[in-house]
């Protein structure tokens, strides 16, 4: 069961959202650890001599990795727990726009970096939220942008600094067990490893991502009082009204 108390829809500080992403990961790692494995073995694997083309493989099923961690993230906030069986099938389904979403902002992204490098972070800033638009709320790849666009607007220069301290300690964390790995045997288990890594970096990426997207729409769009929007997001993760 999940422990709304800590779950409730307010306007969170940034703190507030590292404490919300880890709370959520924590209650349900396991789920989230499953619905990660079909990134994460295929790209440990594909260190491997003979198996690297898997790499190829594991980045067409990441979309579904991200929507199924995604859709497991929020029920913590709307009261809903599915399994994971049932958010990997429902990531399935918005295969098609998952990965128009991810594919187009990575494009955009990548065009933006030569120039200066702040087109690609504000671009990767404007489209962080599009699998959640995608996965919460039914929208299409490119509608997914836009919506996500619209979101962080005006929050651009928040979900920066948070995005840089998280994602900062993160690759801390993985550069570090990946260079004891490494010291321990040799550089194909390090590489192992460092696929292995993905069953905690989507559960902890997605679930920051979710932690930003309910805040913003309660400070946006008064979500926390607002029963139908709830009721509409618990719906599309199989449950009934509250």
């Amino acid at each position: 069961m999940w422990d709304m108390t800590e779950m409730q829809l307010h306007p969170r500080r940034t703190s507030e959202l590292f404490d919300a992403t880890v709370t959520v990961v924590r209650a349900r790692f396991g789920s989230m650890v499953m619905a990660s494995l079909i990134v994460a073995v295929p790209y440990a694997l594909s260190s491997i001599p003979g198996l690297d083309l898997l790499v190829l493989l594991a980045a067409l099923l990441t979309p579904i990795a991200f929507g199924a961690t995604i859709f497991l993230a929020a029920g913590a906030y709307v009261g809903v727990a599915p399994d994971w069986q049932r958010a990997l099938s429902y990531a399935w389904k918005e295969y098609l726009p998952l990965l128009i979403a991810s594919v187009v902002a990575a494009i955009a992204i990548m065009a933006g970096l030569p120039f200066l490098i702040f087109p690609g972070i504000f671009l990767a800033i404007s489209f962080a939220l599009a699998l959640e638009s995608v996965m919460l709320e039914g929208r299409g790849g490119f509608s997914s942008l836009g919506r996500s666009w619209r979101l962080v607007n005006e929050h651009r220069g928040r979900i920066f600094w948070a995005g840089l301290i998280f994602f900062l300690v993160i690759g801390l964390a993985i550069g570090i067990s990946y260079g004891i790995v490494w010291g321990l045997s040799n550089q194909t288990v390090a590489d192992i490893w460092a696929g292995i890594t993905n069953l905690v970096t989507i559960p902890l990426t997605s679930a920051f991502g979710v932690a930003f997207y309910f805040d913003l729409r309660v400070r946006k769009e008064n979500l926390d009082v607002d029963a139908d929007q709830i009721n509409e997001i618990r719906m599309r993760l199989g449950a009934g009204p509250a």
